[in-house]
């Protein structure tokens, strides 16, 4: 009887299997230049790309403020001063978290951006197109704006946005 219910078990599954390994739409293939899935993927591409950039400065930006430079200046300074203090202030504070939350957006976006490639271009353009996508506009320009003459500037614009990251991402990034 144990023998005949293991049979069972096992062929059920071996069929199930078989019925899986079998493709069931057309997933795997590149889309045709000119549709609309084409072009849905390579918007999606270009804005995985441009995320992977803002996270990158982000992360590089908000770790080079001196966050004493920046109180004095609140204190001394101007009114626009005394604002980027009051926003930036509860980001750096918690510094590990702002850390941990710009780190896996970026990581996120990195890692979907040769899956969304493969399906409009070879493997292998996937793989190039991402490294290079990555380095030059995910990596070296972002970092060089915002650590540059205007990093208060762009820092101070996307403050909101970076809390509003880390409260959402708070369960995963703590």
């Amino acid at each position: 009887m144990q023998n005949r219910f293991i049979l069972i078990i096992f062929s059920t599954f071996f069929l199930s299997t078989q019925a899986q390994d079998e493709p069931q739409d057309d997933d795997d293939e590149q889309l045709k230049a000119g549709s609309a899935q084409f072009y849905i993927y390579i918007v999606i591409s270009i804005c995985l790309c441009f995320v992977s950039g803002v996270m990158s400065g982000l992360t590089v930006g908000y770790q080079a403020v001196d966050e004493l430079q920046l109180e004095i200046k609140s204190r001394t300074g101007t009114d626009l001063d005394k604002k980027t203090y009051r926003l930036l202030k509860p980001i750096i504070s918690r510094h590990h978290l702002m850390t941990a939350t710009l780190v896996v957006v970026n990581s996120a976006s990195n890692g979907a951006l040769p899956i969304f490639l493969d399906r409009v271009v070879p493997a292998w353009a996937a793989i190039l197109i991402t490294s290079g996508a990555i380095v030059l506009f995910g990596e070296v320009l972002p970092q060089a704006l915002c650590t540059g003459p205007h990093q208060l500037p762009i820092l101070r614009k996307c403050a909101p946005f970076v809390r509003v990251m880390m409260v959402l991402l708070y369960p995963i990034c703590y």
